[in-house]
C-alpha cells in the first residue's frame, strides 16, 4: 500500500472515531427547554432530559395516527425547578423503561433517549432509558435543648403554690424566703438538666415543713 492510500485510511478512520464520539455524547436540556424548542434538536439525536415522571396520569397509549398500533406509550415529565410541563413523552412497550415507569410513583428521573416525531407528527421525546434521582437526604434536626425553665414551689402545709417563670440555668432564685438554683448536669450523651428533659424540667426544693416538694 503507497503512503498516499495510508494517508487516505488513517483519515478515514479519524473521520470514523470522531463521528463515533460525537454520536455518543449525549446531552443534557431541561424539560422547559424541551417543550419551548424541542423542533431545533436534530431527529434522531441522542438527548438526556432532566425533570420529573408524572405518575399521573402515568404512562397512556398512544392513539395518533402516526404512532397507533406501534407498541408506543404517552406520558409526561415536568421541570423539578420552573414546574412547565412537556406531554409529548413516548416509550416503546417492549423496553425496560416501559416497566420502570409504568408502576412509579412521581419521581425525578433522568431520562435517556432521542428527539423524533410524535403522534400527532408533532417534535416528541423517546425514551430508551431512565435512571432514578435521589433525592439529597435532609440533615437529622439538631436535638433541641431546653434555654428557660418553668419551677413551681409548692407549701404542703398551706398548699400554695408559687410559679417562677423563665428560669434560668446557674441563676439563683428567692422566693418566700427559699433560695433554689436550677444546675445542668453533664451526661455522656451531652448537657441535659437533672431530672426529665424539656421545657418542664423536674426540680426537686426543700419545703418550709422540712420536706422534699418535685416542681415542673
Amino acid at each position: 500500500m503507497s503512503t498516499r492510500a495510508r494517508v487516505r485510511v488513517a483519515i478515514g478512520w479519524a473521520a470514523l472515531v470522531m463521528a463515533g464520539a460525537a454520536i455518543a455524547q449525549e446531552k443534557e436540556y431541561s424539560v422547559s427547554f424541551l417543550r419551548a424548542a424541542a423542533g431545533s434538536l436534530g431527529d434522531r439525536a441522542p438527548v438526556v432530559v432532566v425533570g420529573a415522571y408524572l405518575a399521573n396520569p402515568g404512562l397512556l397509549e398512544a392513539q395518533g395516527f402516526y404512532l397507533r398500533g406501534k407498541g408506543f406509550s404517552r406520558f409526561s415529565a415536568k421541570d423539578t425547578q420552573t414546574g412547565a410541563v412537556f406531554t409529548s413523552m413516548y416509550c416503546d412497550q417492549n423496553s425496560k423503561a416501559f416497566s420502570d415507569l409504568v408502576g412509579s410513583k412521581t419521581k425525578n428521573y433522568r431520562f435517556y433517549g432521542y428527539k423524533d416525531r410524535g403522534e400527532e407528527n408533532e417534535s416528541g421525546f423517546f425514551v430508551t432509558r431512565v435512571e432514578a434521582i435521589r433525592e439529597a437526604e435532609k440533615p437529622a434536626a439538631a436535638p433541641t435543648t431546653a434555654k428557660s425553665f418553668r419551677v413551681t414551689i409548692t407549701d404542703n402545709a398551706t398548699s400554695n403554690r408559687t410559679v417562677v417563670a423563665n428560669v434560668s440555668p446557674g441563676q439563683s432564685y428567692a422566693v418566700g424566703g427559699v433560695t433554689f438554683k436550677v444546675e445542668i448536669e453533664p451526661s455522656a450523651s451531652g448537657a441535659a438538666v437533672h431530672g426529665e428533659p424539656g421545657p418542664e424540667t423536674e426540680t426537686r426544693i426543700p419545703d418550709r415543713s422540712g420536706g422534699w416538694t418535685s416542681s415542673y
